[in-house]
């Protein structure tokens, strides 16, 4: 599906990258993977399957690969429950969505977070933001951008 997108749009969007949280997604297939990996731990193990699917879906893709990240930049998080560690895929362009807008407080919040993560590894790639809506408050929308581009690269 990403090479055919690919092919007809020069930017792609993956979104939900990850597995669903921690204790799911244990199926015997899974459990064989594991267990022929180098991976000590399981959670390794996961974090490298998201690795190499972005690391081969933005191969796939001519351009500018985008790949939605679960709002929670506090520290092991995103590892624990989805196998995504952040600093190993931060070389991607990596969105944040917020589906409210309501308090753009949260929104800086999530967004200075991921910005010092990715600071901290000295990615050049800078913090890029999606904001995506559906019966949301027309004012909070309108709002919501502004305070998005001033603390990330690309809305």
């Amino acid at each position: 599906m990403i090479e055919h997108s690919a092919t007809v749009n020069d930017a792609v969007r993956v979104d939900d990258v990850g597995f669903p949280r921690e204790g799911c997604y244990r199926r015997d297939r899974c459990q064989e993977l594991f267990n022929e990996s180098t991976a000590d731990i399981w959670q390794s193990w996961r974090d490298d399957i998201i690795t190499e699917f972005v690391e081969i879906a933005t191969e796939l893709i001519p351009r500018r690969t985008h790949f939605t990240l679960y709002p929670d930049p506090y520290p092991g998080h995103l590892f624990d429950r989805s196998g995504i560690n952040g600093e190993r895929i931060a070389e991607y362009v990596i969105p944040l969505y917020d589906m409210h807008y309501e308090m753009t407080y949260w929104l800086e919040t999530m967004i200075k977070c991921f910005q010092s993560r990715i600071d901290a590894i000295e990615s050049d790639r800078g913090v890029s933001i999606e904001l995506c809506a559906v019966d949301v408050d027309v004012y909070d929308l309108i709002h919501a951008p502004k305070v998005a581009k001033a603390y990330s690269t690309h809305v």
